[in-house]
């Protein structure tokens, strides 16, 4: 696993922990696995798919999860979040992974 892909994990399972707590956290991960076929491991790599069933999860309530995800990478990369009205949860991913 990409070192990207490791901050990546670490800033989703903290944001489920903080916003949900540990036990909600792991139903969430179990859900995506049983579900949507995405073990945590995974998440990087089909953050697409992530985003889905969040989104199937959460609904509306998806976006702040999307947010704070999101803010928490780019401060653990040392970017700067800029808000970009056309891009989605999966843009602002892989922008911050392309770059060095």
């Amino acid at each position: 696993m990409q070192e990207i892909d490791e901050i990546l994990l670490v800033s989703i399972q903290e944001i489920l922990k903080n916003i949900l707590g540990e036990n909600a956290e792991q139903a969430v991960l179990w859900h995506l696995s049983r579900f949507y076929g995405i073990e945590k491991s995974e998440i990087p790599n089909k953050i697409g798919a992530f985003n889905t069933a969040l989104r199937d999860m959460f609904g509306s309530g998806a976006l702040v999860f999307e947010r704070v995800i999101i803010r928490s990478l780019y401060s653990k990369k040392g970017c700067r979040y800029e808000e970009r009205e056309s891009w989605s949860f999966t843009d602002y991913i892989e922008y911050v992974k392309r770059l060095p």
